[in-house]
């Protein structure tokens, strides 16, 4: 009797055991268990945002390599032209790179960065003139996503909108880049680009934001012309409130030229209220010393 039951049992159970394969094997896949779809590279001109790209896959497409900057991928642009500028105490080094998904866009950025800096109405008028380089640069003008924009910003705040410079990167952001800003209507895009890597870059230079010198009258690039116009009518071209502001900073500027290290030479800001305040200290504490002298 009990070798029947046991026989019974076993019975049953694979008889279970054979019902609840086939059910299992009936119902559809899990999502989690199909394959994702790889997003597709975005075109230059279509500037959206997508998911970082994994750099080990990174290939870029007009490039000569890639680097990574804060876990950003970006190409490196080829120099668009060879130097004909002697290197003197008046040539900075620069370097271009785009994030990789816009990386289609990176020779004519690097073509619209090179015009911007051989315009004579760009800062050549102050006597400045710039040399692209692939490596041992003063600075980096960078073509990123809005959201990589913030990351590359930080600690300043961008809010996907804006451009930035900081630490020897001029930070262009690419919905401006494309689309133009708001306070120029959409219109003239390639004086608004003049406006945005001569503003980026005036900054790197050691140039504080100015005002709008009278109503109608052309906005200085070191406005911020992104934001507001206060009166005046954009303008990408170096005015002669811009020229008057970089004249002060001059002879600090052919100083680090002459001194320091390329990759250096912008790497700090040329001017802040911390080391103003930490001069002024420095300053009482060693008057306070000739004093207990005395």
């Amino acid at each position: 009797m009990l070798g029947n039951c046991r026989g019974f049992g076993t019975a049953l159970l694979l008889a279970l055991t054979h019902v609840m394969s086939v059910s299992f094997a009936s119902e559809p896949a899990s999502s989690s268990e199909v394959t994702p779809v790889k997003a597709p590279i975005i075109k230059a001109a279509e500037w959206a945002e997508q998911l970082e790209p994994d750099f080990a896959s990174v290939q870029c497409s007009s490039g000569d390599y890639h680097t990574r900057v804060r876990r950003l991928a970006f190409c490196v642009a080829p120099i668009d032209e060879p130097a004909v500028v002697p290197l003197d105490d008046a040539t900075f080094r620069y370097r271009v790179l785009v994030e990789k998904g816009l990386d289609t866009a990176t020779n004519d950025f690097a073509k619209a960065v090179g015009s911007i800096f051989r315009s004579k109405t760009g800062w050549m008028q102050a006597g400045l003139s710039f040399v692209q380089v692939t490596k041992g640069e003063d600075f980096t003008v960078f073509l990123a996503q809005p959201r990589s924009v913030d990351r590359l910003c930080r600690p300043l705040t961008t809010e996907g909108t804006l451009s930035c410079a900081i630490s020897g990167k001029a930070v262009i952001n690419a919905k401006r880049w494309f689309e133009g800003a708001e306070t120029w209507n959409g219109n003239d895009i390639p004086g608004y680009r003049n406006y945005l890597v001569n503003h980026e870059v005036g900054h790197l230079l050691g140039l504080g934001h100015t005002g709008c010198p009278e109503e109608g009258a052309p906005a200085p690039v070191m406005l911020p012309q992104t934001r507001y116009l206060k009166g005046c009518t954009a303008s990408g071209l170096i005015s002669e409130r811009d020229l008057q502001m970089i004249a002060r900073v001059m002879p600090l500027l052919r100083r680090r030229l002459r001194t320091a290290r390329p990759g250096r030479l912008l790497s700090k800001p040329m001017f802040s209220r911390k080391r103003r305040w930490y001069r002024k200290r420095r300053g009482r504490r060693r008057y306070a010393r000739r004093r207990r002298r005395r």
